[in-house]
């Protein structure tokens, strides 16, 4: 009965180290005007498939920075709205494990028109914290 009990314990704990070696991703970003100027309180939503908004989303900050944390790897649409801009949809955006996708968006003043991104390709060059002296 005891190398039953401390089989069982064995199970449960490489079961649990499996399950926290996968990580999740993030998404993190700016949303600003054409000015370059980051928009307060814009909405950030991922979206279904069918269109419709999930329940992931969020808002940006006074500097137009936003992050959603905590996604599972796998492909995602993105929505940006401000009131009285326009809409943007980035679609086919790639979430890694252990990974953060920067995603930045320039919305206009509204003209009646949404916009979509069919695709979003990733650079090929990240120069994030890259100093230059």
């Amino acid at each position: 009965m005891k190398k039953l009990s401390v089989l069982c314990v064995i199970i449960v704990l490489a079961v649990s180290t499996n399950a926290q070696t996968q990580n999740d991703g993030e998404i993190r970003g700016a949303v600003t005007d054409s000015t370059g100027r980051g928009l307060l309180g814009a909405h950030i939503d991922l979206l279904y498939r069918s269109g419709a908004t999930s329940r992931f989303g969020t808002v940006t900050d006074v500097d137009g920075r936003y992050a959603i944390t905590t996604l599972r790897p796998g492909y995602y649409s993105v929505q940006y709205t401000y009131k009285s801009y326009g809409t943007i949809i980035v679609s086919h955006v790639i979430v890694n494990s252990d990974n953060t996708t920067a995603l930045e968006v320039m919305l206009h003043p509204a003209d009646g028109k949404e916009i979509e991104v069919v695709e979003y390709v990733k650079p090929l060059l990240n120069f994030q914290g890259v100093k230059i002296k």
